[in-house]
C-alpha cells in the first residue's frame, strides 16, 4: 500500500512541475521582438514592460497598446490615444484580450478577443529577440 501512495506522489509531483513549468514558459514572451504573419502581411511587434508596439507592413508608425499580464499566459491590450487619433471609428472601451495557448521554444499561438467584435484570432508569434 505503500509504495502505491509513493508511485501516486511521484506522479502527481511530476504532474504538478511539469504544469508550473509550462505557465513560467510564458514568462519569455512577456518583453522582446517578435514576427507575425497577419492578412498575409508581416506584423512586427516589439513588447516592453507597459507598452506593445505593432508595426504592420512595413510602416514606421506603430499602433501603440498599454499592455497588462493578467496571469502568466494571458493579458490584454488597450489602444492608446494615437490608434483613436489613426482609427477614430474603434471604441473608446476597446480591450483585446489574449491568450497563450500553447508554445514550443521561441514560437507560441494565441487566440485573440476583444469586448468589440466577435471575431476570434488565433495565430502564431515567433520571438526574433
Amino acid at each position: 500500500m505503500t509504495l502505491k501512495y509513493l508511485v501516486l506522489t511521484i506522479i502527481g509531483l511530476s504532474f504538478f512541475n511539469s504544469v508550473k513549468a509550462q505557465i513560467s514558459d510564458c514568462l519569455k514572451f512577456k518583453h522582446g521582438k517578435f514576427n507575425m504573419v497577419y492578412n498575409g502581411k508581416l506584423l512586427v511587434i516589439k513588447r516592453d514592460a507597459t507598452h506593445q508596439y505593432e508595426y504592420y507592413d512595413g510602416s514606421t508608425v506603430p499602433n501603440s497598446y498599454s499592455i497588462q499580464w493578467i496571469s502568466n499566459c494571458s493579458y490584454t491590450l488597450k489602444p492608446d490615444a494615437d490608434n483613436y487619433k489613426r482609427f477614430p471609428n474603434t471604441p473608446k472601451n476597446a480591450l483585446i484580450t489574449v491568450n497563450i495557448i500553447s508554445y514550443s521554444r521561441n514560437t507560441y499561438k494565441i487566440k485573440a478577443t476583444s469586448n468589440f467584435s466577435s471575431q476570434v484570432l488565433k495565430s502564431e508569434i515567433t520571438k526574433i529577440n
